[in-house]
């Protein structure tokens, strides 16, 4: 956890730079979901959401982003996002077993309202 730590320091020193490098920000997206998973320090996770919309705002079309984005969206239980990244997925791959899953879940689980009964957690 120390070196994820140190390595998302570095990382965040070079966003100072740059904040429009897409790999620096999926790097600082993907850090932040390990340390989350590791340490379960929520801010972690809201730092990975951060840097992941931030990356899909330079680059709408970067599937691995759109990937991790879904992961992180299911993990806020952020349904409304997780719908939108999964339709934008399924129609790059339709074959996305994940996505699919995903979007057939919250369409049978939502009322009319939006509200969702708890998700399976990934």
């Amino acid at each position: 956890s120390l070196s994820l730590s140190l390595s998302l320091s570095f990382a965040g020193q070079a966003l100072d730079l740059d904040s429009s490098d897409v790999a620096l920000l999926f790097h600082v997206a993907s850090l932040c979901l390990q340390l989350y998973q590791s340490t379960g320090n929520p801010s972690k996770l809201v730092l990975a959401h951060e840097a992941v919309q931030a990356l899909l705002e330079e680059s709408p079309y970067h599937v691995p982003a759109s990937h991790l984005f879904l992961e992180i969206s299911l993990l806020l239980r952020d349904y409304g996002a997780c719908q939108r990244v999964a339709r934008e997925i399924l129609a790059l791959d339709p074959a996305h077993a994940l996505a699919a899953e995903v979007l057939e879940y919250l369409e049978t689980t939502t009322s009319g309202s939006g509200v969702c009964v708890p998700l399976l957690d990934y």
